[in-house]
């Protein structure tokens, strides 16, 4: 397949706003750039070249933009160390949590095999993956950037009736994205390559200082593959790149098994031996209207379909679906598929994928030394640790809507514990000298009758009692891996959030105080057991 293969530097954040954003006055980016919006930049620049307004009367803009057979691939972020454009992290991988903090780190693929051996599996929460060989591979999630603007029907006055505060999360400047538009018509990508200038605008706000992105580099491919397809034998692994609208019998969505016998010709609808797979909506803005595209359910890139190879022989080969995709708006880089991709060679018992997993640091536009005040880096410092709170917020959250408590106890042993967490909370010092929660921890060492109670309750398979005893001790690194925080903290202005332990025993507590009320709602009405 003949490709342009290009990469991007964000000049300034790209907001390339999800339909699913929350609240009509907050907009939240992907962590790629959309095709589309790469398209639709080109189709400006070529109508501006062109002279032209209505280009569906154009046939040579039919042919570029509009037939499908000219595709606008998503940007993904772009690792410098190997040159490679990333891809999607499948669905279908997982780790044991206990080894988060391990390298190298085994991942188990379940679309091949389930392991027993994992006692507390978990997925991947980083969005992007690229493998080096055939034992490493990297993982990656682009940095954001949140800004909260107030537009105001008189500048220079600030309410309630005439103000609207905006919040946009947006793909942070700095970052290095590559994309690729493909083609069987090599004609046709010569005349992108020249039409591609030096800087797009792309996304959403650009008076407000979003959308500027640099093309850094820009070359044509005559044998380009996305990801080079293997032969697994008895089992085909199709794993999603993009997100793929796709319908089955009677226009059912998101019936990828309905949409595969449709694409190869297939007699029969295959049945999957296993799927790992989630959905999400995906809109779109036709700059010529000026409107937003009807909205469409669609099957998130990352998603895997284990298939017998026998069922899927049709009327079309397994290598047209990996070349064109499946669904539609394909030219906007949609229904993207690899097949067999992730898959490894086996080297102890049912262990697949075994790469050495470690978090890439992918390259950056180089830093300016700012000159700035004493109190403009305190400042800068808050809003950093602002950034983190927030992060951690939502970790928080996720935390205590997973856990699980089976046979809690009593809820007055729970209420001695919420009220021993918060007491620890308020004695950690503003220095930050003594780590964990040492209330928690005399509680724990206080308890008679109702011991065996902590013992006999279970949460995520480890014993109640010993789960809040980790928790009382929690050092910082224990912290930053429950709550899955990397090396680096959020920074403003190059100064970087304060994770002290007044803040890790806030946080800690309240997970303690969460887990421990949501366990007491469970346990309301039933039956209770006699405490000490």
């Amino acid at each position: 397949m003949n490709a342009i293969f290009y990469q991007l530097e964000l000049l300034e954040p790209v907001l390339a706003t999800m339909p699913q954003s929350g609240e009509e006055n907050s907009a939240t980016a992907y962590d790629f750039i959309p095709g589309s919006m790469v398209r639709g930049a080109l189709i400006a620049a070529y109508a501006r070249q062109a002279g032209i307004d209505h280009l569906m009367a154009d046939e040579n803009a039919r042919s570029l933009f509009f037939d499908d057979k000219v595709m606008f691939l998503n940007a993904y972020p772009f690792q410098a160390s190997s040159g490679t454009r990333m891809l999607p992290t499948p669905f279908s991988w997982r780790v044991q949590k206990r080894d988060a903090e391990e390298e190298p780190l085994p991942i188990w693929d379940w679309a091949v095999a389930a392991d027993s051996r994992l006692e507390q599996p978990e997925a991947l929460d980083k969005t992007f993956v690229t493998a080096t060989d055939e034992q490493e591979c990297f993982l990656y999630t682009p940095a954001r950037q949140v800004n909260v603007h107030n537009a105001s029907t008189n500048r220079n006055q600030k309410g309630a009736s005439s103000s609207t505060v905006f919040r946009y999360d947006a793909l942070a400047a700095g970052e290095w994205f590559a994309g690729a538009i493909v083609s069987e018509n090599a004609h046709a990508l010569e005349t992108l390559l020249k039409l591609m200038p030096a800087e797009l605008s792309i996304g959403g706000s650009h008076t407000a200082g979003y959308g500027r992105v640099a093309v850094r580099k820009k070359e044509s491919e005559t044998d380009w593959h996305e990801v080079e397809m293997t032969n697994n034998g008895a089992r085909v692994v199709i794993t999603l790149l993009s997100d793929a609208i796709v319908r089955g019998a009677a226009g059912k969505n998101c019936d990828f098994d309905g949409a595969l016998k449709y694409t190869l010709g297939l007699a029969e609808t295959p049945t999957p031996f296993a799927v790992f797979q989630k959905v999400r909506v995906v809109g779109g803005f036709n700059r010529k209207a000026g409107l937003p595209l009807a909205q469409e359910w669609a099957v998130q890139a990352g998603s895997v379909f284990v298939y017998a190879a026998d069922a899927l022989r049709g009327a079309k080969s397994l290598e047209t679906l990996a070349v064109h995709g499946i669904g539609e708006r394909r030219s906007e880089g949609l229904g993207r598929v690899a097949l067999n991709w992730q898959r490894r060679e086996k080297r102890e018992g049912q262990t697949l994928n075994s790469f050495s997993l470690r978090l890439d640091q992918l390259a950056r536009a180089p830093t300016t030394d700012l000159t700035m005040s004493e109190e403009s880096k305190v400042f800068a410092k808050q809003m950093a640790t602002r950034q983190l709170r927030a992060q951690l917020e939502r970790e928080l959250a996720r935390l205590i809507n997973r856990a699980e408590l089976k046979n809690p106890p009593t809820n007055a042993q729970l209420g001695r514990v919420r009220v021993a967490a918060q007491r620890a909370w308020s004695q950690v010092n503003e220095s930050g000298a003594e780590d964990g929660l040492p209330a928690v921890r005399e509680v724990l060492k206080e308890m008679k009758g109702a011991r065996s109670q902590f013992q006999a309750a279970r949460i995520g398979g480890e014993r109640f009692e010993d789960w809040l005893g980790r928790m009382a001790a929690l050092e910082e690194n224990a912290f930053r891996r429950e709550f899955g925080l990397g090396a680096e903290l959020p920074k403003v202005a190059q100064q970087e959030a304060a994770l002290d332990a007044r803040l890790r025993a806030e946080f800690t507590a309240r997970w303690i105080d969460g887990v421990m009320k949501k366990a007491a709602l469970q346990t309301r009405g039933g039956a209770g057991k006699e405490g000490a």
